[in-house]
């Protein structure tokens, strides 16, 4: 089984062993796992059933992560963009009061023009054209993003209304959590352990766990999310109003960019760039990026959030040291 494995993935190709992947996939996952309870927040406050949201984002999740390892074979997560969800909850269906299901359809609109530049190779040209710099400086704003919302959520950072951010109460128990496995995760970092993020979220679970922050279920650990896909409800017909080409438009941006600077930012980290700065398979990639924005979007398969890729993703650079060259 192991060496089946191997074989499939060229892992002794790319310098590593199974075990090393193995730590660097549940390391990923822990990375991106918070992902099933803010994007369902975020889908909530756009009037999506919550219970319907969880649902969709973990089986895109899945499916998105488990196809670009299969068919493109890179040891890349796909999981639904932060950004472009709270530009469809805050923007497009508060701001704009557009409901939630016209505005699940402009997405699903919005997928299929996604995939065909993708199939007509006009994303690898752009692609192409952005300067280095530029794809990386969008990865770099995502991030910031992201560490904004985990220190939200931590306590560390609160809204001011002159300031916009200040300091949280930083001696409330949920954010001494947060530094102290944040502190512990730099600290392994900066001795060069390569599974520092890995030991740092399982010591801050741990800890959460000792000091009673962690409510383990009481019923049974794994069972299915319950509600349905609401991308079933999705009203296409609604969203072919002209009023919302803007709006697509912008979303058409943000899939296009997002995308472009997380897949780069991830393959550097991962050491998946070759020596001039191009991605390995990049054709599979995006039709792999492509396929699950379209399916998450709900076009055919009633799955609510585009999938993009992952900036936790950078974590497999503990595991992956180069792209196979086999496949």
């Amino acid at each position: 089984m192991v060496g089946a494995i191997d074989r499939f993935f060229g892992v002794t190709a790319a310098r590593s062993t199974v075990a090393r992947e193995v730590v660097g996939g549940l390391t990923t996952f822990l990375t991106m796992a918070y992902i099933m309870a803010v994007n369902p927040v975020l889908l909530a406050d756009a009037g999506i059933p919550k219970e319907g949201a969880v649902l969709a984002t973990v089986v895109a999740s899945a499916l998105a992560t488990a196809a670009m390892g299969l068919i493109a074979n890179l040891p890349i997560a796909l999981a639904p963009g932060m950004g472009l969800n709270a530009f469809f909850a805050y923007t497009i269906c508060i701001n704009n009061q557009v409901p939630w299901r016209t505005a699940l359809g402009l997405l699903a609109i919005v997928s299929v023009v996604f995939v065909g530049l993708t199939v007509g190779r006009v994303r690898a040209a752009v692609t192409a054209a952005v300067p280095r710099t530029l794809r990386f400086a969008a990865a770099v704003g995502i991030g910031l993003f992201i560490t904004t919302i985990g220190l939200q959520h931590a306590g560390i950072v609160a809204p001011h209304p002159v300031t916009y951010v200040t300091l949280g109460e930083l001696r409330a128990p949920h954010a001494r959590l947060a530094l102290a496995g944040l502190a512990v995760t730099l600290a392994l970092g900066a001795r060069r352990v390569r599974t520092a993020i890995f030991w740092g979220t399982l010591a801050t679970a741990c800890l959460a766990t000792l000091l009673g922050m962690i409510r383990w279920p009481s019923g049974p650990w794994l069972q299915p999310p319950a509600g349905d896909f609401p991308g079933f409800e999705m009203d296409l017909a609604g969203a072919l109003d002209p009023a919302l080409v803007p709006l697509g438009m912008v979303l058409l941006f943000f899939a296009v960019f997002d995308a472009m600077g997380t897949l780069y930012a991830v393959g550097a980290e991962a050491g998946l760039l070759d020596e001039q700065g191009r991605f390995p398979r990049l054709g599979r990639a995006l039709m792999v990026d492509a396929g699950s924005a379209a399916a998450g979007a709900g076009a055919g398969t009633g799955i609510v959030s585009p999938c993009s890729v992952f900036n936790g993703s950078a974590t497999v650079h503990i595991s992956t040291t180069r792209p196979p060259s086999s496949r």
